[in-house]
């Protein structure tokens, strides 16, 4: 049986995606466009047409950066939680196969139901 590993994601904030696009740009495949940008304490959180790009910082300098890239189509099971009508503690539950578990914690951002409707349209 296949470990399961969690990541989590918490008091993550939109970002302009013009301001980030020359990080995430070099990454990107042909014809695919970056939609939402998020960052968080130590990670950048992306949402493409074709899938979601995580990139996490692992250590105080910001030197150390790992890459996770997931497409949409790999997701198994995603779960939206939200309180208080969009406003706080905005909540986006993934799993992707028996090997990994996503866990993000929005604040404030009204992106949350086009990031779902987004993952669905992809999901078979």
């Amino acid at each position: 049986m296949e470990n399961i590993k969690y990541k989590k994601y918490l008091n993550i904030t939109e970002t302009k995606k013009d301001h980030l696009i020359d990080l995430i740009g070099p990454i990107l495949a042909y014809e695919e466009d970056l939609l939402f940008s998020f960052k968080c304490e130590k990670a950048q959180i992306f949402f493409t047409n074709k899938r979601v790009i995580l990139m996490d910082y692992n250590d105080n300098t910001g030197n150390s950066l790992d890459i996770t890239s997931i497409f949409y189509s790999r997701f198994t099971l995603f779960r939206l939680q939200t309180t208080d009508r969009f406003k706080t503690d905005n909540i986006l539950k993934a799993s992707i196969g028996n090997s990994l578990e996503l866990d993000f914690s929005f604040t404030q951002t009204e992106s949350l139901l086009q990031i779902s409707e987004l993952i669905a349209a992809h999901m078979k």
